[in-house]
């Protein structure tokens, strides 16, 4: 048998690809390294909207600032690849400003909340997607996700908003061999989707708090 000779640029190129699927077959065989590289991709996904909103917290609020451990949580939760409880905390963390902001205004639920904080001109159009913004609120899938996982219906998930796009790139969807209720995409949507509109009411709020201050001196 006569192996075949490789020189120069191509003997580099068939030693670089060797070697890269030589690691990928010592991660992929590793539990251990495999759960530290699906950390690492997550945590990749959301490491820049998450240092925005911890930068968005340099300005205090009136009322015990409880939202920082709920996006804490909900990004830790991700990152562990824990969906479920990544979609409800970080549809809790966007209920905690709604319900802060409509004191004394009681509010009957989600959808309720997002109508009132659009009359109080809060950024509530970073929780929908573009083809949304049409619709009444309780029917965004940011609403319907919440409202299904937090009632249990697992059966019916997501299907009444049909089947849910993935907008990220597929690996962090074919990491998860065995499709859970709530997959990567869900999860990542709704976490992107609560911090798109925490970072812009935060940075609201201190503008508005600027111009209070300017106005008073």
């Amino acid at each position: 048998m006569v192996m075949p000779t490789y020189s120069g640029l191509r003997w580099s190129l068939f030693l670089a690809v060797h070697h890269l699927i030589s690691k990928l077959e010592f991660t992929w065989m590793n539990p251990r390294r495999l759960k530290t590289f699906k950390r690492t991709i997550r945590r990749r996904f959301i490491g820049g909207q998450w240092e925005a909103f911890l930068k968005s917290l340099m300005t205090p609020m009136d009322y015990p600032d409880y939202l920082s451990y709920l996006v804490k949580e909900a990004c830790e939760n991700f990152i562990e690849g824990k969906y479920i409880s990544c979609l409800l905390t970080a549809s809790l963390s966007v209920e905690w400003v709604l319900i802060s902001e409509a004191t004394p205004k009681k509010i009957g639920g989600l959808g309720e909340g997002i109508d009132y904080a659009r009359e109080m001109g809060l950024p509530v159009e970073k929780l929908f997607d573009e083809a949304e913004e049409t619709q009444r609120s309780s029917e965004a899938i940011f609403v319907v996700r919440r409202h299904k996982m937090a009632h249990g219906d697992v059966h019916g998930y997501p299907h009444p908003q049909g089947r849910i796009v993935f907008k990220t790139p597929r690996i962090i969807h074919q990491m998860d061999w065995f499709s859970p209720v709530v997959n990567a995409s869900d999860a990542y949507d709704q976490l992107s989707k609560a911090l798109r509109f925490l970072i812009a009411w935060r940075r609201c709020e201190i503008t508005r708090r600027q111009r209070r201050s300017a106005f008073a001196s």
